[in-house]
């Protein structure tokens, strides 16, 4: 199976799997290719710049570009390229071309396996700095590439209905291209409960 076929995660929007691609503090891009099923070394950073936090994706979803959902996740200890981690997603950092529509989200969430941060419940929960050096890397990472990008966050209600709008375009995607899968149910579907869940401001 490949990896971006894993669930997404019984409990999602509110809880997503996350597999990682790349460890805290690293200077080496690592990429999966689903072709391969295997993790490829991109690049590595000629910067003092290295991932502020373990970043990865979340299987069964497609973002702006098609690819699946950018996913950062904050713990205390390193999480290996491969793994799957549970988390609780925060928020999202929204990536904008100037005078253009939005290109890239990245969610923001806490492992949700790490006691630390089992009271984080919003982006407010998070230290300023962690953000502003989440938000610093990535402008300098685009613009090593010669992209100049704007950025601003988004709150808990906005990073669920990405990963839900995520999840439905994933399914038509698979739907369209690989009719010889069983069809699996939307976040909508597989999350209905009776569970009750606070609203929390935008950042």
């Amino acid at each position: 199976m490949r990896l971006t076929d894993l669930p997404i995660g019984e409990h999602a929007p509110e809880r997503v799997h996350a597999v990682i691609e790349i460890p805290k503090a690293s200077k080496n891009k690592f990429e999966y290719i689903p072709e391969w099923n295997a993790f490829y070394l991109d690049r590595i950073l000629s910067t003092p710049l290295r991932f502020p936090t373990a970043y990865g994706f979340i299987p069964q979803t497609a973002g702006m570009d098609g690819d699946t959902i950018d996913i950062l996740v904050i713990q205390d200890e390193p999480a290996v390229t491969g793994c799957v981690v549970e988390a609780r997603p925060l928020g999202l950092l929204r990536m904008t071309r100037p005078n253009a529509e939005p290109v890239d989200e990245k969610v923001i969430a806490v492992s949700a396996c790490d006691p630390m941060y089992r009271d984080f419940l919003t982006l407010r929960d998070l230290p300023r700095y962690l953000l502003r050096e989440i938000d610093y890397f990535f402008r300098s990472y685009r613009d090593l590439e010669g992209k100049e990008y704007a950025t601003e966050w988004g709150g808990e209600t906005e990073v669920y209905e990405t990963i839900r709008r995520g999840h439905d375009a994933y399914l038509e995607k698979r739907a369209a291209s690989r009719p010889d899968l069983p069809a699996a149910d939307s976040v909508e579907q597989s999350t209905r409960s009776s569970r009750r869940h606070t609203e929390v401001p935008d950042e």
